[in-house]
């Protein structure tokens, strides 16, 4: 025993920690098994770190800071005991953490100079990877990292990269691109490094590019509208001029159907079809308030407290039928000489040549409706959501340290004034703001990759807001 606690003392905990955080940063873009195992390894090295240094967590730690955040998920929890499905919502529990300890580990370990000039390299060369894999998928087909076919759509080929969904892959550049953009503008103001900037503004206009080309209509707003943002704070009227010339030049030369999705009616398809979605959510969260229905479970919740069905809902029970269980996990309803047996999930059943959609609420009553819209489906706006699932208390504490967040992050950006450094962490930061923008109207928030991703940089970005080293980040 001796001997094993001399050899793993040996180990460089915080080094391999950091690899493993470089692996995970690389893997969001086209793994998500590969991702959960560089989370794992981290988290032991993290852990082993800590348990060799005994070093834990500082006894100063900011609670007006980091405060709303552990309730946040103290309310994430709430919902699992109180959920409607727990085994949906022990999963959720999971993929809450797991990003959370990612911000947290990366927040400590790149606070080094040495760990912020690696990641960088790590950074340009995951992008870089992305654009070239998603070159070939546009040129073959197909990429060359995970096989994705290029998506066919009214508007052209519709690139997916090595994400294999347009949406993920729109989270991610729109998280990125601002970085590049704010490093060739701190780099071109200085003439040593004029030359160097070119090579920001040519990852940046590829970047661009690639988001054009995944036609993904959310995610190009949300960049804009978070570009804008960011001109105003910097009082650049001049760029925001020019910038609103150059989108009004491309406005002209993108198809209509990328600017308008029209049903067969000739109407905005998209919009209103979200109108529908947040409406459900709110139904939710009209009827669930506090803890909402359990972190995790809003595909198989939101049915029952959808007021749009309230009309075509039908009680089925005893003593009309009497109700059998089966073994392949369907179920039965017998009448006077008709039995209607579900399919083996329990969603849908055909009465009749009707077919119904089957919805059970906790009480163990089943009830039939007819669908207006597809069920099981994400509400798109990660909020509302988020606010279905744990409950209003809970999704307030998530905004307020987003708050808190960028209010400490501004802050310091404006300490170190004209800086280079300073329009790196505004070009992080926008990119942070173009993501949760986004996520208004798509699953961000509810995907794992753009969950890690956001998380991730988040940390990157409080790091290198700290000069201390070899502290917790709590400290």
């Amino acid at each position: 025993m001796k001997h094993l606690i001399a050899k793993l003392s040996g180990i460089d905990f915080r080094k391999w920690a950091i690899v493993s955080l470089f692996i995970l940063w690389t893997s969001t873009t086209f793994s998500i098994a590969i991702m959960e195992i560089a989370f794992v390894t981290t988290l032991v090295f993290w852990g082993l770190l800590h348990l060799k240094e005994r070093r834990f967590f500082s006894t100063k730690i900011d609670w007006v800071f980091w405060g709303p955040l552990a309730l946040f998920f103290l309310f994430v929890g709430v919902s699992y005991v109180m959920s409607e499905y727990p085994k949906e919502s022990f999963r959720g529990l999971f993929k809450i953490a797991k990003p959370l300890l990612a911000f947290i580990m990366v927040s400590e370990f790149f606070a080094e100079e040495k760990t912020k000039k690696n990641f960088e390299l790590v950074f340009a060369g995951t992008f870089v990877l992305v654009a070239i894999d998603s070159t070939i998928q546009y040129i073959f087909g197909k990429d060359f990292l995970r096989f994705f076919p290029a998506q066919v759509s009214g508007a052209g080929l519709r690139l997916v990269g090595p994400f294999g969904d347009f949406g993920i892959m729109g989270c991610y550049l729109i998280t990125v691109i601002p970085i590049f953009g704010m490093c060739f503008f701190s780099q071109f103001k200085n003439l040593v490094l004029r030359k160097k900037s070119f090579y920001c503004l040519a990852l940046a206009i590829v970047g661009f590019v690639l988001l054009y080309l995944t036609r993904t209509r959310g995610a190009m707003l949300a960049l804009l509208l978070s570009i804008f943002l960011l001109f105003i704070y910097k009082r650049w009227f001049r760029m925001l001029a020019l910038g609103l010339g150059l989108f009004l030049v491309l406005l002209s030369f993108t198809p209509r159907s990328m600017i308008l999705h029209l049903d067969a009616h000739a109407k905005e398809q998209s919009i209103s079809e979200r109108l529908v979605l947040w409406n459900r959510a709110i139904d939710v969260i009209r009827k669930k308030p506090v803890t909402g229905t359990g972190i995790n479970t809003y595909n198989k919740a939101h049915a029952k407290y959808d007021t749009r069905q309230k009309k075509n809902l039908l009680p089925v029970r005893e003593p009309a039928y009497q109700i059998r269980q089966n073994a392949d996990g369907s179920v039965s309803f017998l009448g006077d000489s008709t039995i209607y047996t579900s399919d083996t999930q329990q969603k849908t059943i055909f009465m009749g040549s009707t077919r119904y959609n089957l919805s059970r609420d906790s009480t163990g009553n089943y009830f039939l409706y007819n669908d207006l819209v597809v069920r099981g489906y994400y509400a798109h706006n990660g909020y509302l959501q988020l606010a279905a699932e744990i409950g209003l208390p809970g999704i307030f504490c998530f905004l307020l340290f987003l708050v808190l967040y960028f209010r400490k992050t501004l802050t310091n950006i404006k300490k170190l004034g004209s800086d280079p450094e300073a329009y790196l962490q505004l070009g992080m930061l926008t990119g942070l703001l173009a993501f949760l923008i986004y996520a208004s109207a798509d699953t961000g928030l509810q995907s794992p990759q753009p969950l890690m991703g956001f998380w991730y940089m988040a940390g990157v970005l409080l790091a290198r807001q700290s000069t201390r080293q070899n502290q917790t980040v709590l400290s």
